[in-house]
């Protein structure tokens, strides 16, 4: 389903895709990577890297005059989506600035190689950024691009650590400065299987049109997205006046649930959330503040979508001769932990046990298909084929002649009585 009817009103693509066929005569390199369709109209294959890259170049450079300078193994960011993300926190700043023609600084935590938000930022609104990155070859390359584009006055690239996400930025500046936004486009997963889609994706969901050439600092964090928006939020708290709107985009549907939920229990008095739909892929936004008001959210999709509910954690009850051989009240882990990797070893389920954290013990699962469903049904079945499946019964009787033996067999639905003299010759046989 095409989603570009609820795109930002703002988005220079909403109703007004990019025309392939200008893009072409604009760019001899993009003329390369474009295919002809038997209507005559131009398409690019969206699964070679090299074209996504490209399209994205050019647009950047025909519809914005950026000039971008992207390697092939790092995240290749779509334009339509940035630019919706840009613009809801256009809309966020003007609902609670008293002064919107003032001077707007925000952070980009996670800039990528493209420094994406950044070079759209200043270039359509005039913003400052203060953008941190991790990986130091994406940083290198950002720092290229803000070169490259004349913007060293207005951007600031710093790295970022994986001890924290705010305090890189904010311990570095005055106590009293205040940012008017930071923006973020965290990793969406928890491993590899889940960003290549062997746990993210159903079988019967349609196979993506476009490549992902992201690398694993930006695909895969601890937790996935969820985790790393909570640990954004917890950051927040002590920070509650640096920062005017807290905004990260998120990637799974299931995660808005989750982080209204945890936004709610810490009492955060303003939260909203918005979708940014462009071509067939959806994603969210959420932001939380401490100080502005709250913005009516737009109309989208979602009237007809009811958001995830948060779903509780996976369980384990523990039988009461399990607790009796344990020992009761039990304060140590040790114990509890090695039962835990039995039941885990017991069910089939693919684990690695990462360690006691705190009062806990942590394990990373990764199970691709589902072996906990319907276990007492499972039990019966096993205890049924143990005492005997086939349905036979069997009883002997020993006498000072020989034996008498009577066999039942239900399966076959037939009754078979035979006696067995001393000589054990058949003398009748019945079916």
């Amino acid at each position: 389903m095409a989603l570009n009817e609820y795109m930002h009103p703002r988005n220079k693509y909403y109703k007004n895709p990019p025309d392939f066929i200008k893009l072409a005569e604009f760019s001899s390199e993009f003329k390369k990577h474009c295919l002809t369709a038997k209507s005559g109209k131009l398409f690019i294959n969206f699964k070679d890297p090299e074209a996504l890259r490209c399209l994205t170049c050019t647009l950047l450079k025909y519809d914005f005059s950026l000039t971008l300078d992207l390697p092939l193994d790092r995240l290749i960011p779509t334009v339509p989506l940035r630019l919706n993300y840009m613009h809801w926190v256009e809309d966020l700043l003007q609902s609670s600035t008293s002064d919107p023609s003032g001077p707007v600084t925000g952070i980009d935590i996670g800039t990528g190689a493209s420094c994406i938000y950044p070079l759209l930022g200043v270039r359509v609104n005039g913003w400052s950024f203060v953008a941190t990155e991790l990986d130091e070859g994406s940083r290198q390359y950002a720092e290229k691009n803000i070169k490259n584009n004349n913007f060293t006055d207005k951007i600031e690239v710093i790295a970022g650590s994986d001890e924290s996400i705010l305090s890189d930025v904010l311990d570095n500046q005055r106590p009293d400065t205040q940012f008017q936004f930071c923006m973020c486009n965290p990793p969406f997963f928890s491993n590899q299987l889940e960003a290549q889609g062997v746990l993210s994706r159903k079988p019967d969901r349609a196979s993506q049109i476009g490549v992902c050439t992201a690398t694993e600092v930006e695909s895969v964090a601890r937790g996935g997205e969820a985790q790393f928006i909570i640990r954004m939020i917890t950051e927040s708290l002590s920070r509650k006046n640096r920062i005017i709107w807290f905004t990260s985009m998120i990637g799974k549907k299931s995660t808005v649930g989750v982080v209204r939920a945890i936004l709610s229990e810490h009492a955060v008095p303003h939260i909203t959330t918005t979708e940014f739909c462009q071509g067939r892929t959806m994603r969210w936004g959420v932001a939380w503040s401490y100080t502005a008001r709250p913005l009516e959210p737009v109309p989208g999709p979602s009237k007809k979508r009811k958001l995830t509910k948060e779903k509780p954690p996976m369980s384990f009850e523990l039988d009461a001769d399990v607790l009796a051989r344990l020992g009761a009240g039990v304060v140590n882990l040790d114990p509890l932990t090695e039962e835990v990797k039995e039941i885990l070893r017991g069910l089939d389920v693919p684990h690695r046990f990462l360690g006691k954290t705190g009062d806990g013990a942590e394990f990373e699962i990764n199970s691709t298909r589902n072996t906990w469903a319907h276990q007492r049904r499972k039990r019966r079945e096993e205890a049924r084929q143990k005492s005997g499946d086939q349905g036979a019964i069997t009883t002997a009787t020993a006498t000072d002649q020989g034996a008498i033996t009577t066999a039942t067999a239900t399966d076959q639905g037939a009754i078979t009585t035979a006696t067995a003299t001393d000589q054990g010759a058949i003398t009748t046989a019945t079916a």
